[in-house]
């Protein structure tokens, strides 16, 4: 995958080229995360605003969780190995607890996202 975005300009389009190779298709949802959480970092290290029906510190909550969200994602294959170290047997308590914790943590920072997509800009 390679993706170019130039500058935005007063009276010209933006230029933007994307290509995508066949292998970043077969697990789209790591190959995007790659991209997604070093954005979120970006953005939320701006910080020039929130939604204005946010507070600011309400906004960066949800940005930190849509943040370990994709860390996670593009630093893991699935919720086993971001808990590898508490994971000597799959099937002990702290194991599956660490688990369930990060899957679930991951699900609420996924929703987040699709629900502020539109207000990720500065």
């Amino acid at each position: 995958m390679k993706v170019e975005i130039g500058p935005y300009r007063d009276n010209e389009a933006q230029e933007v080229k994307v290509h995508i190779d066949d292998w970043d298709v077969y697990s789209v949802d790591y190959s995007l995360s790659l991209i997604i959480h070093p954005v979120l970092v970006k953005l939320r290290n701006i910080n020039k605003g929130h939604p204005a029906r946010l507070t600011e510190q309400e906004w960066n909550d949800i940005l930190d969780k849509m943040i370990y969200a994709f860390e996670v994602k593009s630093k893991s294959f699935d919720s086993f190995d971001a808990c590898e170290a508490l994971c000597d047997d799959l099937y002990s308590e702290p194991c599956k607890k660490c688990m369930d914790e990060t899957e679930e943590k991951m699900k609420q920072g996924f929703e987040l996202f699709g629900k502020y997509y539109g207000d990720l800009w500065w």
